[in-house]
């Protein structure tokens, strides 16, 4: 399955599955390259980006695509680093299906941030909609800059 469609070049999000699910190794350092770790896998950038603890959140590079990942069994978001607004998985399309019968709501209110592709949608496609996104985690919310999540704001602007 090959997500073509969006800038750049196409992301296999079966091979980025099985890269994530083979992966068996103990807490890399942040920053680590584990582009040598792979067999097959050519010259596709895999980079840890951000350090993690017990429980998570993590940024994992493959290639153009961005993830949030909480464990090695659990991919939360995806992001195209060349196109930071595309929904890059069919959930978050799917989820928009919501404007076929309001289309042009005045309040969305999340539960969930994640890595922002459906607050960022949102957001990009509804600039007249308040909306309100809640996380619990600090740690998630600290990431938004890296997933392009626009700051907040009051509505006033």
């Amino acid at each position: 399955m090959t997500d073509g469609g969006g800038v750049g070049p196409s992301i296999d999000l079966e091979l980025f599955h099985d890269m994530v699910f083979d992966l068996r190794f103990d807490r890399p350092a942040p920053g680590s390259n584990l582009e040598g770790r792979f067999q097959g896998a050519g010259n596709v950038p895999i980079t840890l980006d951000a350090p993690f603890g017990e429980t998570g959140p993590m940024l994992f590079r493959f290639g153009d695509m961005l993830s949030l990942l909480f464990d090695w069994t659990t991919v939360q978001s995806g992001m195209r680093i060349s196109d930071p607004d595309h929904l890059l998985f069919e959930y978050t399309r799917m989820m928009m299906g919501f404007r076929l019968f309001r289309p042009a709501p005045r309040k969305i209110e999340m539960i969930s941030l994640g890595g922002g592709s459906l607050a960022k949608a949102c957001y990009r496609c509804l600039p007249q909609c308040d909306i309100t996104v809640v996380e619990i985690d600090p740690a998630v919310i600290a990431l938004r800059e890296q997933f392009h999540i626009p700051p907040d704001n009051d509505g006033s602007a």
